[in-house]
């Protein structure tokens, strides 16, 4: 519900906090759209970019339960189930990107949510008085990268299934075991190759 969803957004401002201080800025898209990014943090602004125009979109049609949805679903599974395990890895070259990214989601949740994220964004690098006054993020199509969300997900994918034959095999969770992934495809071959880091660590592999 609503009451583990505020803590979600607490526990993941926290772990923020431990990279973020106050010689920090928040930097702005163009800025990002220069910088060179890691593949997650593309692939975070893509979502982001996409979660954006849906909350709009539905808040325009009046149909807050829904944007409600769109923003719970980016918040929980892709930016703290899934992009905070994943820069723990790099936590300094992503820190643009995750001030970014946060700090708009605070902005998009606000309406939903006033209290805690006025609370927390008064806390982060920021633009202006008060989030109740601050501008409502607008979709970019620009940010919207497909090639790159079908990386992630399939990253995802193996990661959640060796975590379920883990599971099944009832292995410690702590315990780190060989797995062989065996692919003809070159250029699935290349992003393994490159994003091994993450399915390591994810994966306990």
């Amino acid at each position: 519900g609503y009451r583990a969803f505020a803590t979600k957004i607490w526990n993941a401002a926290r772990l923020i906090f431990r990279y973020v201080d106050e010689s920090d800025r928040l930097p702005s898209l163009a800025e990002l759209k220069q910088a060179r990014l890691s593949m997650v943090d593309r692939w975070i602004l893509s979502r982001l970019a996409r979660v954006t125009d849906g909350v709009n979109r539905s808040v325009e049609q009046y149909n807050l339960h829904e944007g409600a949805r769109h923003i719970y679903g980016f918040f929980w599974h892709e930016f703290c189930d899934w992009y905070l395990e994943m820069i723990k890895l790099h936590p300094e070259r992503s820190k643009p990107t995750l001030l970014y990214v946060f700090e708009s989601a605070l902005r998009l949740l606000h309406p939903f949510m006033p209290f805690i994220t006025e609370e927390l964004w008064q806390s982060l690098p920021h633009k202006g008085d008060s989030i109740v006054v601050a501008p409502y993020p607008e979709f970019d199509a620009e940010m919207v990268n497909e090639q790159v969300e079908s990386q992630a997900e399939l990253i995802q994918e193996i990661v959640v299934k060796v975590r379920n034959i883990r599971a099944e095999m009832n292995v410690d969770a702590k315990q780190t075991v060989p797995v062989r992934v065996a692919t003809s495809d070159a250029e699935v071959s290349r992003l393994l190759s490159e994003a091994r880091d993450y399915i390591f660590k994810l994966a306990q592999v």
